[in-house]
């Protein structure tokens, strides 16, 4: 076949396909971030914090994006449009202020509880959405421990600074 009728079949199936060279436009959600997206956004800046976790390295500035997606989720949770996705939309939510760490306590409290509503509401309960349902009710307490864990280290380190001082002043 000739080089100018590949092309022009080629040419022929794009017009034909309807493809402009543009990527489609996907219309954004009017009551905000989509499920999915949010769902995956927690994911992705969990991947993330677990990553620098592992490196040893600051996760500071992932703590903030997590606290902003629980704060996004929460908004669109009341929009949702089943009951177990406003269920879904809270376990997002909790479960991005628990990992916020200290970016994030002023939520987890608030959150926690309106999930666990939410689940309430369930026809079956927590067995509509055992999942969602569970993370929600862990979020709490799991950052709590958290909150205390890192509280340890800071003491464990102030003592190991303490005892190094005292080594050297004594000897």
């Amino acid at each position: 076949m000739k080089p100018v009728r590949i092309i022009s079949l080629a040419a022929l199936v794009v017009a034909l396909s309807g493809c402009n060279g543009n990527p489609p436009v996907v219309p954004l959600p009017v009551n905000g971030p989509s499920l999915a997206v949010l769902d995956a956004q927690l994911n992705g800046k969990q991947a993330e914090l677990a990553g620098r976790r592992q490196a040893g390295g600051d996760t500071a500035s992932v703590q903030p994006q997590l606290a902003q997606i629980a704060i996004d989720a929460e908004k669109a949770a009341p929009g949702g449009k089943t009951p177990k996705d406003v269920v879904a939309f809270y376990r997002i939510a909790a479960v991005a202020a628990w990992q916020a760490g200290p970016a994030g306590e002023n939520l987890v409290l608030r959150i926690t509880n309106a999930g666990k509503t939410a689940c309430e509401a369930l026809p079956q309960k927590d067995k509509d959405a055992p999942r969602d349902c569970s993370l929600i009710r862990l979020a709490l307490p799991m950052a709590v421990q958290d909150g205390i864990a890192v509280q340890l280290m800071d003491l464990k380190k102030k003592r190991a600074t303490a005892q190094s001082d005292h080594e050297r002043q004594c000897q």
